[in-house]
């Protein structure tokens, strides 16, 4: 544009200042427009902002009240706060209540005696702290002390680094276990004081002490609570005990959470009389929120007002109209009219029919005060005051339930407001695991558990963990399962588990305590001997149990009538009063032989009244429960019962006993319509067998035996499952290999290797015995030919020597010791008592006859012992009264000071207490013997090399009469390594039980015992169809996982997890095609497959199958022949290779089998393209069977989808209605949040907004171009008119030089 400045020099008259004015001349009325448009945007989006403020103060207000957990609040006030105060959560309800406090929980607490000094050495040794109830006699003396089962004991050293009292505070403060230790100073010196940190009775502490006279003074116990030498009781633990409107309470903690739904109580003092606690609806912050609504919604209002303003022309020109920034803006019309909706709208779904909008409850428009919103809040208390449910169920949401078993736990985003039917058709189920009986819990003896019966493995919701039960004896079947449980739920993190012991049937069972198809308990493994003393075997261990049939039931085994021709559906009733039937009825070989003649001709159809109305609408049940009365009252009962058979027809049968019974109908006769279809028929009791074979293995720790030939039970008619049960067992029992199957009773093999030869003349072994309960000790001491015979030979002198007439022998096995008793059979035990032993002193002469009470105080006794080349100085100076006798006494006070010393040996460190042990022999002689060192077997001090001498005694102070000795004790005995435990002997003997299940179906278990896994094989067809024996075990020793709720919502199938029912959204999922058969086989006895039904071929999803053979044979179960056709039809070449698959599935109930592709749409489909004729019947399925094809997804959102409910019941059907009530600022806040957020009506219009500005920008930038360009043009015109100018104006100069110069020539 530089030439611009050169315009005009040429005529002077298109200058730049033209071209600028004929440039704003030509862009002055878009630059109006556009700054009109700019400026009117920008108010808008000013005016917009504004507005989103606004309206995020009126959410804010609306939210605070939308919560009814928090607006649904209440407060407690006691009147004397000096003896109880309490606080509340929404759950509480308004109510008064008089509570009485006579006790508060007070938490156990122990005192030292005085010390001078923090910093005063105690003593050392153990201190051993536990936890349970401590009972005392009416003069307060101590009396027991019960630990508290799920608590264990805890031990702490106590050792010169830190046995001061300072030192024993702050070691029991880092242990925490549940003590909190301090030293106190009571003018007298220095306390060490101990206080439980729980409250009530059974957190009482009970310590007992291990280790010298100093650290005694800790002890506090039955025989230790001597307060001038143990530790005092200052405050003995001790419950809460009050009562809450005269109903007697104890609580352990002064905290009470449990007693008021939603109050917490705290009580601080007793009274003798009552405080009143009153709960009340906290409505003060209420009403201020309230008020703050009103507050935040006027201030909309009036906004709204003044942006929507519209003013009329008066006609004045002096006046100029002037309307609201945002009037005709129907983005923010809608808002307004959507939150006025809201504000007038009438909630229903609540209990009240008054409190239903907001005008009810004190809200009104002020017509005087341009119709802004106030608050009476006098009006609003008062409807609180009648109903409070109602009124915050109004303003916020109100979730209610008919049934107490279904609880409304969160509700979805797409969830809506209503009333929404229940029904489960599954509860929620537990996993478990069920045990086997055994003998061994019927407790004739303590259980005990050691090394052999302690460890095993289970798998726990899907989390596997090792288990170690805690060794030691138990005397009831109850606090093993409470051991057992607490040693599992202390190894998992995420899951905890119930274990029950069933004292009937001498068994436990462990169940999670999760539900759904999570929730499971397995055992994977257990130790050698767990199953035998504890009934836990790995699952589906222990018995073979066969398949059960209705054809089994014990009506089987009775003299049954043909049944009836007509089925009588369950919910049919039957008027015999119209339609009478009568018929004899003969039965033999019962106690009751005769003809009875039966006649029904009672009314038992439903009452209807004269409108027509149902009053008593009866059923089948009830018409069975009139015939059974018939018949007692004929003198049946107990003789023949009347039962509706799997078909829903009618039979009559004997109780099934020994010898043939007959059960004969004649001259039936119907009068009317026949709706039981009775028939003349006579039968006889009896169930067939024939031909039943199959072969048994079994195995266990001592052996693997299989019979030696297929086992036969006897063709015959069996009157009873017991008499049939018995002739199995007597045919299992017969087997020539199982019959020589029998064991003596066998220990594990030992840990010590005897493949080279020991010298026991110089390194004697060994172990302490009982055989079948009589002890014997071995001493393998010489040498034989062999190891085996220096070991056979000293167990023989043993057993002679000791009068016993039993028999052991003694084995190799991975050259370990074995020891079996020659006698076979379960009554066989033998038990390891002790296995190798320390170095021992001698017992002296002199020494002191320690039955007698010794005061060692008065008369100590001092001497050291040599151990392992160290010396351990004893000083024996304080008296124990732990003991029951003076002996025992005597014992701990020596074995007390003994510990003392060892800590203290070589400077320390070198041994710990119990590493060498005090003993008396059969004369109560004192003799000492080496165990470990710092707790573990050493060669110096347990087997073989253990050495112990009495090096030294005080000859002063020696009140035990000992002496020291000439040289040093090398008399221990090594180990076998051979396990501490019982072991028993094998029987070999199968028993051969019947049971019904809970469908009445009978089957028959094998058992030897708990440690023996069962297989059968090679069976023949009978063997499954008539005794349900098969290649699969059905285990009585079983697991059961869990299963998820199931259910409807809305009529809607909902997805259940757990205990938990969550709506879907109502639309179809797409679907699987499928082929569903008619009445198939019913599997009360096995299904047959031969060769005439056993092919057919099957298209799946338009792909033929090739001819699909399933395997000949029998199958027990539905389960077993599924698995078959799934596997012959998944691994078919032409479906397999295409990636098709199916699923079938069975109808217990209904008897119909359905084949479903896995594919889902509308190519999923299943078609039955040829089948054997036999196999129709089976399956229930034919070539002409119609398919259904599989179907896409569709359908619409469900107004119920996304809640969430908890079902706690255990039944299925009808759980009531559940109702969703969103309140007018719940309402409110979620319309607010909608229109406010990223895709918000709010936000889409300020972005609208922003986008008119930006537009308006681009034309300002447009139109600047076209005039910079328009511009560009003038200048480029004017320059060269310009030169034209100056080109005519130099011609003009030229002329009138011209003229000028003819002028002057002319004159």
């Amino acid at each position: 544009m530089a030439s611009v400045s050169s315009l005009g020099i040429g005529s002077g008259t298109l200058t730049t200042d033209l071209v600028n004015s004929l440039v704003s001349a030509t862009r002055a009325d878009a630059d109006l427009r556009l700054a009109s448009a700019e400026a009117e945007a920008e108010a808008e989006i000013s005016a917009w902002s504004e507005m989103q403020s606004y309206l995020e103060d009126l959410q804010s207000a609306a939210s605070a009240l939308s919560n009814s957990s928090t607006i649904d609040s209440t407060t407690a006030s006691s009147s004397d706060e000096d003896i109880l105060t309490a606080t509340t959560s929404s759950a509480a309800e308004p109510g008064t209540y008089r509570i009485t406090v006579s006790e508060v929980a007070t938490a156990h607490s122990l005192a030292t005696k005085a010390y001078e000094g923090v910093d005063d050495v105690i003593g050392t040794g153990t201190i051993t702290i536990s936890f349970g109830t401590t009972t005392y006699d009416e003069d307060g003396s101590y009396l027991a002390f019960d630990q508290d089962a799920d608590t264990s004991s805890t031990t702490l050293s106590i050792g010169s680094s830190n046995n001061t009292v300072g030192d024993i505070r702050d070691t029991i403060n880092n242990a925490e276990i549940g003590i909190t230790a301090s030293v106190v100073y009571d003018g007298e010196g220095y306390r060490l004081l101990l206080t439980s940190d729980d409250t009530g009775e059974e957190t009482s502490m009970e310590i007992t002490v291990s280790g010298d006279a100093g650290l005694q003074a800790l002890a506090y116990n039955s025989s230790q609570n001597d307060e001038s030498v143990n530790m005092m009781e200052t405050q003995a633990g001790v419950d809460a005990a009050f009562t809450v409107n005269g109903l007697s309470i104890t609580s352990a903690s002064n905290e009470i959470t449990e007693v008021i739904n939603g109050v917490t109580i705290d009580l601080l003092d007793t009274k003798e009389s009552s405080v009143t606690l009153t709960i009340a609806q906290d409505t003060d912050e209420l009403v201020e929120n309230l008020e703050s609504f009103v507050e935040a919604y006027n201030n909309y209002s009036d906004l709204y007002d003044l942006l929507t303003e519209y003013n009329e022309d008066d006609g004045d020109e002096e006046t100029i109209s002037e309307n609201g920034i945002l009037i005709g803006d129907n983005t923010l019309r809608n808002i307004d009219d959507a939150i006025t909706s809201m504000m007038s709208q009438i909630i229903s779904g609540l209990d009240s029919s008054v409190y239903t909008s907001l005008v009810a409850i004190g809200f009104e428009t002020d017509q005087y005060d341009d119709y802004s919103l106030t608050f009476d809040s006098s009006a609003f208390l008062e409807a609180m005051e009648e109903d409070a449910d109602s009124v915050l169920g109004l303003l916020s949401t109100a979730e209610t339930t008919t049934n107490n078993q279904v609880s409304i736990l969160l509700t979805g985003t797409d969830t809506q407001p209503g009333t929404y039917s229940v029904e489960v058709t599954q509860p929620a189920t537990q996993g478990f695991y069920q045990g086997l009986a055994t003998d061994a819990l019927n407790f004739a003896s303590d259980i005990v558990i050691s090394d052999l019966n302690d460890d095993f493995s289970i798998t726990l919701n899907g989390d596997t963990e090792s288990i170690s039960l805690v060794q030691g004896s138990y005397s009831s079947g109850d606090e093993l399962a409470q051991m057992i449980q607490t040693s599992i739920n202390t190894a998992f993190s995420s899951g905890t588990v119930d274990v029950e012991f069933d004292e009937e049937n001498l068994m436990f069972s462990i169940t999670s305590t999760d539900y759904g198809s999570d929730s499971e308990v397995v055992i994977n493994s257990v130790d050698t001997l767990f199953a035998s003393t504890l009934g836990i075997t790995a699952t589906g261990s222990g018995e073979y149990e066969g398949a059960s049939f209705s054809s089994l039931s014990e009506t089987a085994f009775a003299a049954t009538t043909d049944a009836g021709v007509q089925i009588v559906d369950e919910e049919d009733s039957i008027d015999f009063n119209l339609n009478p039937v009568s018929f004899d009825l003969t039965i033999s070989g019962t106690t009751a032989d005769g003809t009875y003649s039966i006649a029904l001709d009672e009314d038992w159809g439903d009452d209807i009244d004269s409108d027509g109305n149902v009053t008593n609408d009866r059923n089948r049940d009830d018409v069975l429960t009139y015939i059974q009365s018939e018949l007692n009252d004929a003198g049946l009962a107990g003789i023949v019962t009347a039962e509706f058979n799997e078909s829903d027809r009618l039979v009559f049968y004997t109780e099934p006993a020994a010898g043939t019974q007959t059960i004969t109908i004649a001259n039936s006769s119907v009068t009317g319509t026949d709706y039981l279809g009775i028939t003349n028929s006579s039968n006889s009791s009896g169930y067939s067998v024939s031909d039943v074979s199959f072969d048994l293995s079994y195995s266990n720790r001592l052996s693997s035996v299989s019979s030696a030939a297929s086992i036969a039970v006897p063709n015959g008619t069996y009157e009873t499952a017991d008499e049939l049960a018995a002739a199995i067992e007597t045919a299992i029992n017969a087997d020539a290999n199982i019959a020589a199957g029998s064991f003596g009773a066998s220990t594990e093999n030992g840990s010590r290797s005897l493949y080279s030869t020991v010298d026991f003349a110089s390194d004697p072994s060994q172990f302490v015995m009982a055989v079948n309960g009589q002890e014997v000790t071995v001493n393998v001491d010489a040498n034989g030919t062999d190891n085996l015979d220096s070991i056979q030979t000293a167990i023989d002198s043993a057993l002679t020597a000791a009068g016993i007439t039993d028999t052991v022998t003694a084995s190799l096995e991975s050259n370990g010791l074995v020891l079996t008793t020659d006698a076979t059979g379960s009554s066989q035990r033998i038990s390891i008592l002790a296995d190798g032993l320390g170095a021992t002193t001698q017992v002296q002469v002199a020494s002191a006859d320690l039955s007698t009470a010794i005061d060692f105080t008065t008369t100590p006794s001092e001497f050291t012992l040599e151990v392992g080349g160290y010396e351990i100085d004893v000083t024996v100076d304080s008296n124990s009264s732990l003991g029951d006798t003076d002996a025992e006494s005597n014992i701990y006070a020596i074995q007390s000071a003994l510990d003392t010393a060892l800590a203290l040996a070589g400077g320390g460190g070198e041994f710990t207490a119990g590493d060498v042990v005090a003993k008396l022999d059969a004369n109560n002689q004192l003799y000492f013997e080496t165990v470990s060192k710092n707790g573990e077997p050493s060669e110096s001090t347990f087997g073989a090399d253990a050495v112990i001498q009495i090096v030294d005694v005080d000859a002063t102070d020696n009140s035990l009469g000992l002496a020291a000795e000439a040289s040093a004790n090398v008399n221990g005995y090594d180990a076998f390594g051979m396990d501490i435990g019982t072991y028993y002997g094998f029987d070999s003997l199968a028993s051969v039980t019947y049971s019904e299940n809970d469908e009445g179906e009978g089957g028959f278990t094998i058992s030897f015992d708990n440690d023996t896994d069962i297989s059968l094989s090679n069976l023949s067809t009978n063997a499954t169809t008539q005794l349900g024996f098969s290649t699969t075990n059905y285990s009585g020793s079983e697991n059961q996982t869990g299963q998820d709720v199931a259910g409807l919502i809305n009529g809607v199938e909902a997805s259940g997890s757990g205990q938990y029912l969550t709506a879907s959204d109502g639309n179809s999922a797409a679907t699987e095609g499928y082929i569903l058969g008619g009445t198939a086989w019913d599997f009360t006895e096995a299904l047959v497959i031969d060769s005439s039904n056993n092919t057919f071929t099957i298209t799946v999803d338009g792909v033929e199958s090739n001819e699909i053979t399933i395997t000949a044979g029998a199958y027990a179960s539905a389960d077993d022949f599924i698995a078959e056709l799934e596997s012959q039809i998944n691994t078919d070449s032409n479906l397999y290779l295409d990636d098709i698959s199916v699923e079938i599935q069975y109808d217990d109930t209904n008897h119909i089998f359905g084949i479903f592709s896995t594919s889902t749409g509308e190519d999923s489909s299943v078609e039955m393209t040829d089948i054997d004729d036999d196999l129709v019947s089976i399956l229930g399925i034919s070539e002409s069977t119609s398919g259904v094809a599989g179907t896409e997804s569709s359908g619409e959102l469900d107004p119920a989808a996304g809640m969430m409910l908890k079902i706690t019941g255990s039944t299925v059907g009808d759980y009531g209605t559940v109702t969703y009530v969103e309140g007018i600022f719940a309402n409110l806040d979620n319309y607010i949040d909608s229109i406010l957020g990223s895709d918000g009506l709010v936000t889409e219009r300020q972005e609208a907004l922003d986008e008119e500005l930006d537009e308006v920008y681009d034309e300002m930038d447009e139109l600047d171009d076209e005039m910079e360009a328009y511009e560009d043009v003038l200048v480029s015109q004017f320059i060269y008119y310009d030169s034209v100018i100056a080109e005519l104006e130099t011609w003009g100069d030229y002329i009138t030089s011209l003229f000028e110069s003819l002028n002057s020539s002319d004159d």
